[in-house]
């Protein structure tokens, strides 16, 4: 949030980071209360962007398992001072975390000590829970036979180079997606099936080139439809004349195909916008939100209630400043980053069913614990060494006054514990910076990222340009990125579905093709805006502008930006 919605807050402090004023409204203030946390020093934006700062989702290095000395694809790289085990030791039985465990000395030392015990905890080269044949994968949970994904959940299943997908089948290059299947390039797109460079749509079935559809059928280079079948360019057309229009759009070829990417971004430009999407929400600010109640500042996020600042959040529940939780529920929790359920959570990243836990990474199962990583059901722990009840509350008690009297209790860990630079991260994507802003924002940046240039086989204007003149001998060629001319390599399955979907072969790497999807959603910030509309039939202005004010994601450069109002007369 930025200065000119300072009026609307509830709690107005200045950020110490970017000395920007922001809001703290109710629903946050109440849960930190419950909580017993400070409130914060840092604005949303700066809170998320640490959170995300945490997470390297693509960034991947050959290493070596320190255990077992098995080679494996990992996102630290080789010569990390951090331990790192393959899967399967990582997941084993063969170790246990309290081995590791270090002397609580006194609150005034714990960050001290904490920072020591993450050096030679073992950790997971790739974040891969319950997901089998997704060895490219990171970050995903309750999955099978994925390739180069990441942010997936709950059964999603032969998909290729997507990112926060849940529930979605056979699917490629998609971002932002419930519930779909044989979708390509496919953004903020629900329950959809054989679509294809759709945006904002749900419930469309073989729809292709259009934006903000609602339960359409056979529909191409459409925008602003509701359940409307065979139109072609917003025009009406009977089935015969759809289809011949249709069957001139030839999808299966890559330069034709460029040509109408073209014509959908036109299209989505010249269409009417809703201030925020969402649906079946109630008080609820920021944009892509679905079925959630009492969700402020809010994206991509499902199923949440009582939720402040929450960036890819599902099935969450008073929750303050999260990103990536959920998918089982996680309740009553701040600052938190890859949770996968449990409650009383305060400052922790990446664990699964633990609940009553501060200040802790990479936990299992467990409960009860403080400042600890890689445990797996473990109980009244702190720094990963083992205490009876009654002792461990003790310290508990002292240690957790200190941190709220400190303040450190309402902030994340330390930016000096990311093992990752900055552009490495899920924060360079959404809140980009360079590399002067990094370092002054006390982040590490990587000069060189790991990556393969220039031993391309195959140029781009090599490959065949329909997807039906492509044979298998590609999959032993080494392509390369016709934007940054990073090299990448086709697998038989990705191939496969491309035919399947009569979609041509990518000539874009998966950074710059998530890159064109995550600027189709806009920026990540709130800013204040007054409606576009000056329709004369819309009562409540009579032609003239609309008064209508409201917090969008959209800029100046956006048109037809309506309110709630205006849209819903404008569309429905």
């Amino acid at each position: 949030m930025r200065s000119e919605l300072c009026a609307l807050s509830y709690f107005m402090p200045t950020c110490k980071q970017c000395n920007q004023p922001f809001i703290l409204g109710q629903i946050g203030t109440d849960i930190l209360r419950r909580l017993d946390v400070p409130e914060p020093s840092v604005c949303d934006v700066c809170a998320v962007r640490q959170l995300m700062a945490f997470r390297n989702e693509r960034t991947f290095y050959s290493s070596q398992c320190q255990k077992c000395s098995k080679t494996i694809l990992s996102m630290y790289p080789p010569d990390t001072a951090l331990s790192v085990y393959c899967r399967d030791c990582w997941w084993g039985d063969t170790w246990d975390g309290t081995q590791f465990g270090r002397v609580y000395r006194g609150p005034e030392t714990f960050f001290q000590e904490l920072a020591e015990l993450q050096k030679v905890v073992p950790r997971e080269g790739l974040v891969n829970l319950n997901s089998p044949d997704c060895d490219y994968c990171n970050h995903v949970r309750d999955c099978k036979s994925c390739y180069m994904c990441s942010l997936l959940s709950d059964q999603c299943e032969e998909c290729y180079y997507c990112y926060w997908i849940v529930t979605v089948k056979d699917s490629a290059a998609c971002y932002y997606g419930r519930n779909n299947q044989r979708c390509y390039f496919c953004v903020a797109t629900i329950q959809s099936y054989g679509c294809s460079y759709v945006l904002e749509c749900e419930n469309c079935l073989d729809c292709h080139y259009s934006f903000d559809l609602r339960g359409c059928k056979n529909c191409m280079f459409s925008s602003n439809l509701r359940n409307q079948q065979y139109v072609f360019e917003n025009q009406q057309l009977t089935k015969t004349e759809y289809e011949t229009r249709a069957a001139a759009v030839n999808r299966g070829s890559w330069q034709q195909s460029r040509d109408s990417v073209q014509r959908w971004h036109q299209l989505i430009d010249q269409a009417v916008k809703a201030y925020s999407y969402q649906s079946k929400c109630e008080n609820s600010t920021g944009d892509n939100i679905q079925s959630s109640v009492n969700t402020q500042l809010a994206y991509n996020s499902f199923e949440d209630e009582n939720a402040y600042n929450a960036a890819s959040v599902i099935c969450a529940k008073n929750i303050f400043n999260g990103f990536a939780v959920g998918s089982q529920p996680t309740e009553w929790a701040s600052n938190i980053a890859v949770v996968k359920g449990g409650t009383q959570i305060v400052s922790c990243f990446n664990t699964a069913y633990s609940s009553d836990i501060y200040f802790c990474e990479n936990l299992i199962s467990c409960m009860d614990c403080i400042g600890c990583i890689g445990l797996h059901k473990k109980k009244y722990c702190i720094l990963n060494t083992q205490y009876e009840e009654e002792e461990y509350k003790k310290i508990k008690a002292e240690l957790l006054g200190y941190l709220r009297q400190s303040g450190a209790l309402s902030e994340f860990f330390p930016k000096s514990f990311s093992p990752f630079a900055y552009n490495e991260t899920a924060a360079q994507d959404f809140y980009p910076l360079t590399k002067e802003q990094a370092v002054q924002l006390d982040y590490t940046w990587k000069d060189e990222l790991p990556g393969t240039f220039g031993h391309e086989t195959l140029p781009a204007d090599g490959v065949p340009d329909r997807i039906a003149e492509v044979n298998d001998d590609i999959l032993r060629q080494t392509l390369a990125c016709i934007h940054c001319g990073r090299n990448f390599k086709l697998i038989k399955q990705e191939l496969t579905l491309y035919r399947s979907l009569g979609v041509p072969i990518p000539r874009e790497c998966f950074n710059c093709t998530l890159r064109q999807r995550l600027d189709l959603m806009g920026e990540r910030d709130l800013r204040e805006r007054q409606c576009d509309c000056t329709r004369a039939e819309h009562q409540q202005h009579q032609g003239k502008t609309c008064q209508n004010k409201f917090l969008t994601k959209y800029t100046a450069k956006d048109k037809k930006v309506y309110c709630e109002e205006c849209y819903q007369k404008e569309i429905y």
